[in-house]
């Protein structure tokens, strides 16, 4: 779309780009990864990261990281899992060192009365089996884009 918009001096579209200078966040620590809307409408929202996932397990260890996109109202508009961690061996012995990384996007509409304050989200879930060590699980470089549809 080119031109103004109604009633402003500034062109059209209303989009901008938000990454981190801290750009890691050991779960579950929270991090501060946010952008502010700037005005009402319609905004399609992408967030994009990477989680890692670090460990020495033993059989039957499964952990993962879901990252989503959440609004100021602490709902999570959507979630994506990022990263799995699964190890099926050994049973006995020194276990299996690795690390492991994924990475993803999503996308969603967002509808917003005055302000909104959108926020990268993660969380690491699963089972740690005995004698297992989660050595590290980090949600890396996230990323929020934004642009105004339309009215």
């Amino acid at each position: 779309m080119y031109g103004n918009a109604a009633g402003t001096n500034r062109p059209l579209p209303v989009n901008g780009e938000w990454t981190p200078t801290d750009c890691v966040v050991t779960l579950p620590e929270a991090g501060v990864y946010l952008v502010t809307l700037p005005e009402a409408g319609v905004y399609r929202v992408t967030g994009r990261a990477v989680g890692q996932i670090c460990a020495t397990a033993r059989f039957s260890t499964n952990v993962w990281v879901s990252f989503g996109l959440q609004r100021d109202d602490a709902t999570v508009l959507v979630g994506y899992g990022l990263v799995q961690h699964q190890y099926g061996f050994p049973a006995a012995g020194n276990g299996y060192q690795a690390c492991h990384s994924g990475q993803g996007s999503i996308s969603v509409n967002v509808v917003m009365g005055d302000r909104a304050t959108i926020r990268v989200v993660g969380v690491a879930e699963g089972r740690v089996a005995a004698e297992s060590t989660i050595e590290r699980v980090e949600l890396r470089a996230p990323r929020i884009t934004w642009n105004k549809m339309p009215d």
